[in-house]
């Protein structure tokens, strides 16, 4: 904490010297104002005549009627170069007679309000804040260490993957050894230009494996790779036993869907999984629906106007097409019967 100044006050008029005293030299301390001196004051053994010096006093303000002394001024100064601008406490303690909201809008108001900050601040201040980041392409880059959704799969699966959920990464990776390439790297100030650039070299083959690697995990997620390679499973290996019959069970596609999925194999790549998925079943879903259409505009060439009336044509028409098949069969019995053929030659 700053020491108080000591204050001083005139002999003859007892005002407190604030700025520039008059000391003289043959009186103990003696001291005048400059009102005082120039009026010619004399007191006790003090005469006009003597000797004298100008000195100056801390105490004088040096912005107009303020209460904050040359000393005050010099210790706000001090303590806010020492403790850093903001710190307002230490400042304040540092001045000693000041409170931290006084030294605080004292500053902002004389310094940084008044013409020093005029003169000195820039009016448009720049953006402190730097991007220290690296590019896409860097070493370090951002893009690199992206953690996505972990996988929601049961415990059995996780192992039996080497999944690791809580990680997001799995025991084996994608080129697995590829952290050997920089593990022994070490930097020297002795490295010359060639050594410089086979460590960056290293790095660069570092990096691009990293980049394919996360590459890969990505098109796992994205088609769903991972739940097919549990789906592959041994069902013996499996707790879940009636979602593996359900699986059984499920009919096989059709020709029609089959080559529907064959022509969507060249646009696999840029699609998901997911969506390949919701193409293929909204397709089938207008197939059925123009199906559908194309019976209600057939029964409606019938005249039928209301699908109570439905079930009964399909039973006429069920009907109609029974007889139809029987003289069908009937005919052809009566071509192939030998007395049939006979009457054919008389």
């Amino acid at each position: 904490m700053a020491e108080v100044p000591t204050r001083f006050y005139c002999n003859n008029c007892q005002v407190e010297l604030r700025a520039c005293s008059i000391k003289c030299d043959k009186c103990v301390d003696f001291d005048l104002c400059l009102q005082c001196f120039v009026s010619g004051a004399e007191l006790g053994t003090h005469k006009r005549d003597h000797d004298y010096q100008i000195t100056e006093n801390s105490l004088f303000s040096i912005h107009g009627n303020s209460t904050w002394s040359m000393s005050d001024e010099y210790a706000l100064l001090d303590g806010i170069e020492t403790f850093g601008y903001g710190n307002w406490e230490a400042a304040a303690a540092h001045v000693g007679t000041k409170s931290k909201e006084e030294v605080k809008d004292h500053y902002s108001k004389c310094y940084l309000g008044a013409n020093i900050g005029g003169a000195t601040l820039p009016k448009v201040r720049p953006n402190p804040v730097i991007d220290h980041t690296c590019s896409d392409d860097g070493p370090l880059s951002p893009s690199l260490s992206n953690n996505f959704a972990p996988v929601e799969l049961p415990l059995l699966e996780q192992h039996e993957l080497g999944y690791m959920p809580l990680r997001d990464d799995f025991e084996r990776e994608s080129n697995n050894d590829a952290e050997k390439i920089v593990s022994h790297l070490q930097v020297s100030p002795e490295d010359d230009e060639l050594d410089i650039a086979l460590k960056e070299a290293h790095v660069d083959m570092y990096t691009r494996a990293l980049k394919e690697r996360l590459r890969r995990k990505k098109i796992a997620r994205d088609y769903g790779l991972i739940a097919a390679v549990v789906s592959t499973v041994p069902q013996k290996s499996r707790k879940d036993k009636d979602k593996e019959k359900e699986k059984e069970v499920k009919r096989k596609p059709s020709k029609e869907e089959t080559e529907f999925t064959e022509r969507l194999r060249p646009f696999a790549s840029c699609i998901s999984l997911k969506a390949v998925e919701e193409l293929h079943s909204s397709v089938q879903q207008e197939k059925q629906i123009k199906s559908r259409i194309r019976e209600l505009v057939k029964y409606r060439k019938f005249g039928i106007k209301k699908l109570s009336e439905v079930e009964k044509f399909e039973e006429m028409k069920a009907k109609h097409e029974k007889k139809k098949e029987m003289k069908k069969k009937l005919v052809e019995k009566n071509k192939k019967s030998p007395i049939t053929a006979a009457k054919r030659i008389e």
